[in-house]
């Protein structure tokens, strides 16, 4: 009996050493894009978010982990000409941030500085305008016989 409980303990411990430690590579290759754009690597920093969007790990982040890659999205895209697909991401990642945890989120954003925030508010009015374009009233048919 004592050896049966020995083994259910060491698996259990081994499936949450498991379970901790496959979110900090996410979360590490966040980071290191956020150290990118800070360093000025605005490739590198695409590269390695662009990694994290087609490799699916979005689909396990965090809401903040959502809106912190929303950012390095907005500040590649900041420093790219044609960045309309960077933005397109960025908006994807705020939603699913906001659909995570709204007020995760929103700490997250809340707390950058004031000229990170001016990118918040534009990727905010960019998800608002879209979204609120799917949920227009058509338009009435025109009758044109009189």
């Amino acid at each position: 009996m004592k050896h049966i409980f020995s083994i259910i303990i060491a698996a259990f411990a081994a499936a949450v050493v498991g379970a901790c430690s496959g979110n900090t590579p996410v979360a590490d290759q966040v980071r290191s894009a956020e150290q990118a754009v800070i360093d000025g690597d605005i490739i590198g920093a695409r590269d390695m978010a662009e990694r994290l969007v087609a490799d699916n790990s979005i689909d396990d982040m965090s809401a903040t982990g959502l809106a912190r890659l929303s950012m390095v999205y907005m500040q590649v895209a900041d420093e790219e000409n044609d960045n309309s697909a960077l933005v397109a991401t960025a908006a994807d990642l705020y939603r699913r941030a906001c659909r995570a945890n709204a007020d995760s989120a929103w700490a997250y954003y809340d707390s950058l500085s004031p000229a990170k925030r001016a990118l918040v508010s534009y990727l905010f009015h960019i998800v608002t305008a879209t979204d609120s374009a799917g949920v227009m009233p058509a338009e009435e048919p025109v009758d044109t016989v009189l």
